[in-house]
């Protein structure tokens, strides 16, 4: 009997890592307790044949589901490294030694570039956008500032679109560039000052273009106001109309179905003390955008991933509130027409689908 306990126990293992670097995995932070170590685990798309991988935070599940990166403290304290494991646990690139940050934003289609946010240690360097060519093991720096949204292209050559702003305050100007992953100098995009947080799509690259208020003496300032546009073949298009009131910033893209017709982006707003988020969902030919979850209730949530048919959406919520903990989050997914919440994974959060459309990194509405 202990033979054939074993024995199931090994197939269901082997059979968790089969359909993880086939495609479908789940990858999340894990808070620890009841039995259950934290750390970064990995499971199969719907939550199920959970393994723990490693200690670290942020994980990103590569499109093939092949390649997990992640940060994680190094021994010294306060340095990061990037690591990134096979679905076996096996460590298949190291990088980087920092002693401020490192976080993986974007994987490419092809699953061979991720683009990487890193500090120094430095107390005056400025953040850089990184690529890492997995197969060549190069790493080069394409951008230093304030990186505001990353996304690849999701078909043809390996291109990375991402948000820039050259200095630290908010208010000064972001544009988009567009970027060959190979190699090459970056090429901008825009030229407004106020377009950030791009998610390349079928279609073209939908992003932000912000609306900066002004500050009221006795609250200080707004968050600032962001629709989404479309940028295709040189010119940009309106996509959303929402007109966000002056404690509402608006929707945030965060990924998009292979068609490129669904987008779900966060909506982010201050009305009731702490900035809050829940996620919308946008048909992007129309401009239509409804919420996913009740802007009503105690608890906030955020998008973190769309499935490549747009079909299903993956969310983490948790209480609203100020002290905000892992242990109290859930993994979910919510259908995108609407409809209840089916929960994967309780006491988790930061998951990274492989099962998603193209995703984007973004900072969120600051």
């Amino acid at each position: 009997m202990r033979t054939l306990i074993a024995a199931l126990l090994v197939l269901a293992a082997t059979a968790s890592v089969a359909e993880a670097s086939q495609g479908s995995g789940l990858a999340y932070v894990a808070a620890g307790g009841q039995g259950r170590p934290g750390g970064v685990w990995l499971a199969r798309a719907d939550g199920s044949g959970a393994r723990r991988m490693a200690a670290g935070e942020a994980p990103l599940l590569s499109p093939d589901g092949r390649k997990l990166a992640l940060a994680r403290a190094e021994s010294r304290p306060g340095r990061r490294a990037l690591l990134i494991l096979s679905p076996r646990r096996r460590v298949v690139g190291r990088y980087f030694h920092f002693d401020q940050g490192v976080e993986p934003l974007a994987w490419s289609p092809d699953s061979r570039y991720l683009a990487v946010w890193a500090l120094g240690s430095f107390s005056k360097e400025q953040p850089r956008l990184t690529i890492v060519d997995t197969v060549a093991r190069r790493v080069r720096t394409v951008a230093r500032g304030e990186i505001e949204g990353a996304s690849f292209a999701p078909e043809g050559a390996d291109r990375l679109a991402f948000g820039l702003g050259h200095r630290q305050l908010f208010s000064t100007p972001r544009d988009l560039y567009v970027v060959r992953a190979g190699g090459g100098r970056p090429r901008r995009l825009t030229d407004d000052g106020n377009s950030l947080n791009p998610v390349w799509s079928r279609q073209g690259i939908l992003y932000d273009r912000r609306t900066l208020r002004e500050p009221e003496p006795s609250r200080g300032p707004f968050l600032p106001a962001y629709e989404v546009f479309l940028f295709r073949n040189g010119g940009s298009v309106q996509i959303t109309h929402l007109e966000p009131e002056p404690l509402v910033a608006g929707l945030v893209p965060v990924a998009v179905s292979a068609d490129g017709n669904h987008l779900l982006a966060n909506y982010y707003e201050e009305r009731f003390g702490p900035v809050r988020s829940f996620p919308w969902a946008v048909d992007v030919p129309t401009g239509t955008a409804q919420p996913l979850t009740p802007l009503e209730s105690g608890y906030v949530a955020e998008g973190r991933g769309i499935s490549r048919d747009g079909s299903q959406v993956l969310v983490e919520d948790e209480p609203a509130g100020l002290n905000r903990r892992l242990s109290d989050s859930s993994i979910g997914t919510i259908p995108f027409s609407g409809g209840p919440e089916r929960n994967l994974v309780k006491a988790a959060g930061l998951p990274s689908w492989s099962l998603a459309g193209n995703a984007a990194w973004s900072p969120g509405p600051w």
